[in-house]
């Protein structure tokens, strides 16, 4: 079984985000220096967020919404609670995590003030934890530009993950269910989860949100079940996690409902070529857009909830082309993307699905970071040629 008290909840991203599996350990001086800028610069500020982010959350009344239940469910996005909807014949319960809403039911904030003040008096034990841990495994491998970029990550983000680690301890032990579910799969929320599932000897089932990544992660992926998206993926984990006795589980009906969608477009209705950009790369989404804008191809846009119009007006783009409703962009369409979950919720809602790798990382990525993307009903582009060509005949006889 993998030590889960050997490293820190954050890792993962760690790893992933500022590539530390290519990174040897620092010399001492080199790491000396920046766990003096993370105890005198990054602890402090964050200290000081950290306690006006509980404060709020302490004094301001809430309504206790706690009660036992077998199954339950954090449901940190809009998103992941659409995904998950389907185990709601199973009677799982859904909580949101909403910190500054304070009127609404099943929020996992909803406690006494009682409660809030022990919860408070556990973060600051969390606080230094995750300090120490953190402080130590970026300080003796990032370099000066790479700590800095972390500590600009971590600011921010450090007090929201002490608060839900905090809170969601004692959601547990008063709620006392026997599975929790997660669409989290890797992250700090995550590890949280399992940490502390584990703890109170509480089976966690992880339905994931967002592709699976195919490397080895220092801490894994959570759950004593994991549903993967694709067989292959499913075959990967059993080999790289084989000891840590998880299971690893690709089941097609458990995947057509967490992807895919029961809407069926009338015959009558064109598909329409709907572009994904992605939340990150931005660059690299203007590039494929003013090529798809020089080609003259009629397409859409689909925005990330985390992008925003405006990055593509240099483009040429108009507001007519932007599709609001997930649904509608997503069934029945021709979905063109980089390398995104939308590929396959695409190949299940009924859309003809194509990456377009026009660039070189996009390219890596998808060949050796995302197994599930390698389903043979995923189109693949290099570049606009390969994409024009393939946009004749399913324009005109689309799947």
């Amino acid at each position: 079984m993998r030590d889960i008290n050997k490293y820190s909840d954050y890792i993962n991203e760690v790893y992933l985000y500022f590539e530390l599996r290519n990174k040897n350990l620092l010399s001492p001086l080199k790491t000396a220096v920046n766990l003096v800028f993370w105890w005198f610069f990054f602890v402090p500020v964050c200290f000081f967020l950290f306690f006006i982010y509980f404060f709020i959350l302490t004094l301001i009344p809430r309504r206790f919404s706690h009660n036992k239940n077998s199954k339950v469910c954090i449901a940190r996005t809009f998103a992941t609670r659409n995904k998950l909807r389907f185990l709601e014949k199973e009677s799982v319960v859904f909580y949101k995590e909403s910190a500054f809403i304070f009127s609404e039911d099943n929020n996992l904030y909803n406690f006494h003030i009682g409660f809030r003040l022990r919860i408070f008096l556990y973060a600051f034990n969390v606080f230094v934890t995750d300090s120490y841990k953190l402080g130590f495994e970026l300080s003796s491998r990032l370099d000066v530009c790479a700590m800095i970029r972390a500590i600009g990550f971590y600011i921010v983000r450090f007090p929201h993950k002490v608060a839900f680690h905090s809170y969601f301890n004692f959601f547990v032990k008063v709620t006392s269910p026997e599975i929790i579910i997660t669409g989290n799969k890797e992250d700090r929320f995550a590890l949280v989860e399992q940490t502390v599932s584990k703890k109170n000897n509480v089976k966690l089932i992880c339905y994931p949100h967002g592709l699976e990544y195919g490397v080895t992660l220092p801490r894994g992926v959570v759950g004593d079940r994991f549903y993967c998206y694709s067989e292959k993926t499913a075959s990967i984990y059993k080999s790289i996690y084989k000891a840590t006795g998880q299971e690893f589980i690709f089941d097609f009906k458990v995947v057509k409902s967490l992807l895919g969608k029961s809407i069926i477009k009338p015959v009558s209705v064109k598909p329409k070529v709907v572009f994904f950009p992605e939340s990150r790369g931005i660059d690299v989404n203007r590039k494929i857009i003013s090529i798809l804008m020089a080609s003259k191809i009629n397409f859409y846009l689909k925005l990330h909830p985390l992008d925003k119009f405006n990055n593509y007006v240099e483009c040429g783009v108009e507001e007519s082309q932007l599709i609001k409703d997930f649904d509608d962009a997503i069934v029945g369409n021709i979905v063109i993307a980089r390398k995104s979950t939308v590929l396959l919720e695409a190949v299940y809602s009924g859309s003809t699905s194509c990456a377009v790798l026009f660039d070189s990382q996009d390219m890596q990525d998808f060949k050796t970071q995302f197994p599930s993307l390698s389903d043979e009903r995923i189109m693949q582009v290099k570049n606009i040629a390969e994409l024009l060509e393939w946009l004749v005949p399913e324009e005109s006889h689309p799947e």
